[in-house]
């Protein structure tokens, strides 16, 4: 026969709110992470090129342009300021673990009680069994 603790341990393994419970946490936690190796200033660069060869199609003068045109264009963006936007997502983060962390504990604490609960219902019912057993026993051998 199983204990109590046999019987809540096997509810916590198997219980599907609680791995769905942990995998959020997990996600939460990675995300939180994400942001904050993310401090470093965000630097976008773009680049282009183009040759425009000599021909009398473009216009181009052979003697000043040398054989065509060439050019190059290069584009460095980077925010000097995010208005507090990475601050508040950290911050918004870190109370999403805290809430998943509350709601898994959450979870496991009914859990506890209604497997408790019916632990000792079973055990109630089998002792009722056990008596009215007993009593059928005693009026058949009186």
């Amino acid at each position: 026969m199983l204990s109590l603790n046999d019987c809540i341990n096997i509810a916590l393994k198997e219980n599907l709110a609680i791995h769905s419970a942990d995998n959020t946490f997990q996600s939460t936690k990675l995300a939180h992470e994400e942001i904050g190796k993310s401090v470093l200033p965000q630097i976008k660069i773009e680049g282009k090129a183009s040759h425009a060869p000599n021909s009398k199609n473009f216009g181009y003068d052979p003697a000043i342009t040398d054989g065509g045109q060439y050019s190059a264009q290069l584009n460095l963006q980077e925010s000097l300021y995010d208005g507090g936007a990475r601050s508040i997502k950290s911050d918004q983060s870190q109370v999403d673990i805290e809430r998943t962390q509350a709601e898994r504990q959450k979870i496991e604490q009914d859990l506890r009680y209604d497997v408790t609960v019916s632990f000792l219902n079973v055990f109630q019912t089998e002792n009722e069994l056990f008596l009215q057993q007993q009593r059928v026993n005693d009026l058949s051998n009186s």
